[in-house]
């Protein structure tokens, strides 16, 4: 993923949702200079760990939408949205 070269820094968080009784998780990329980016994570990528996404880096991709959110996907998921860009 090259959207995770630009950022120093990977970190994944577990928020659990209480009315889905579930833990939801999502990233957040710092980069060198303390810019920080959350990412969410799509359905295709819920279930994986940090050390499944460093395994399968190259089949992963972060989704910036029109409206400014990022969304972690993997590189042959549809997008939901049609308004997204790919950065691998």
């Amino acid at each position: 993923m090259d959207f995770a070269k630009d950022y120093a820094k990977m970190q994944m968080v577990k928020d659990y949702d209480p009315k889905k009784s579930a833990y939801k998780i999502s990233f957040v990329f710092t980069d060198s200079d303390g810019n920080v980016i959350n990412v969410k994570s799509s359905d295709a990528v819920k279930g994986l760990s940090s050390r499944d996404i460093s395994r399968q880096k190259f089949e992963l991709c972060v989704n910036v939408y029109a409206d400014g959110h990022f969304e972690l996907s993997r590189n042959q998921q549809s997008n939901r949205h049609n308004d997204s860009v790919c950065q691998r």
